[in-house]
């Protein structure tokens, strides 16, 4: 598992898919993450079979 260590303890950026806690474990970070004012979500990633928190893509105009 990838995890940065903060002051708040530890962020995830992303886990295992095949763990049943990983979704939501990664929805709360997200949430706690927009609440301070980043744009982010989670997204299943085939590519490693894992869930993950990446920037929100703005639309094009």
């Amino acid at each position: 598992m990838s995890a940065m260590v903060t002051e708040r303890g530890t962020e995830h950026r992303w886990l295992p898919a095949g763990d049943p806690r990983s979704l939501p474990l990664l929805d709360s970070e997200a949430a706690g993450r927009n609440a301070a004012g980043e744009d982010v979500q989670v997204v299943y990633s085939a590519r490693g079979d894992r869930f993950m928190i990446i920037p929100r893509l703005k639309a094009a105009p």
